[in-house]
């Protein structure tokens, strides 16, 4: 595919997905996605051949910017702490986008009508397994410099951070006007990995 091929696809799908986040995905229509990418819906149907499939390659390109935002939170020589204050930022940061937390439950409800829930199930364990390792090695890291205590399985204790420190509630937390939401809900994990 040539590079002028690989933007367009990448302007498609960013602009699929500003459109399924500020109309919904079942409101959102080609013609929509067309007039935001500054194309014409042939040019859509040239790269992919139904909305459904526009869903469900913007979802794993979606999952795709995730985990590269994953990567560079968990990148540096930043204490634990700042390192996972990084990931709640850079996740909670994304509902903030949506009119609310309601319109992007909404959307992944819709999401998952509009392709199925099997569609995306192997890039969701993907994404999965890697956001725990990920997140692993940064604790293994950390209780090597003394900043935890060590884990006897750190994919663990990776997995109880990713479901203990939730970005969106943290960024709800924010909005409410909690300023310090993300540090105060990474140290109260922390410490409470502490006392296994």
């Amino acid at each position: 595919m040539s590079r002028i091929s690989d933007q367009r696809r990448f302007e498609i799908l960013q602009a699929a997905c500003e459109e399924f986040q500020s109309s919904g995905l079942q409101e959102t229509s080609v013609a929509d996605i067309a007039r935001r990418a500054d194309v014409g819906k042939s040019t859509i149907y040239e790269y992919y051949p139904s909305k459904e499939e526009l869903v469900k390659e913007a979802g794993k390109w979606l999952l795709e910017q995730f985990l590269e935002s994953l990567r560079d939170s968990f990148s540096g020589d930043a204490t634990l702490t700042d390192k996972l204050c990084r990931y709640l930022d850079s996740f909670s940061a994304l509902p903030s986008r949506a009119e609310s937390d309601d319109m992007v439950m909404k959307n992944m409800i819709q999401f998952m009508n509009l392709v199925g829930m099997n569609a995306l199930r192997d890039e969701m364990e993907m994404f999965q397994q890697e956001s725990c390792n990920i997140i692993a090695h940064a604790l293994s890291d950390a209780a090597a410099r003394g900043e935890i205590p060590v884990f006897a399985d750190a994919k663990i204790a990776a997995q109880m951070v990713m479901a203990l420190l939730n970005p969106v509630s943290v960024g709800q937390l924010r909005r409410a006007g909690l300023e310090n939401a993300a540090k105060e809900a990474v140290q109260t994990v922390l410490s409470g990995l502490s006392h296994r």
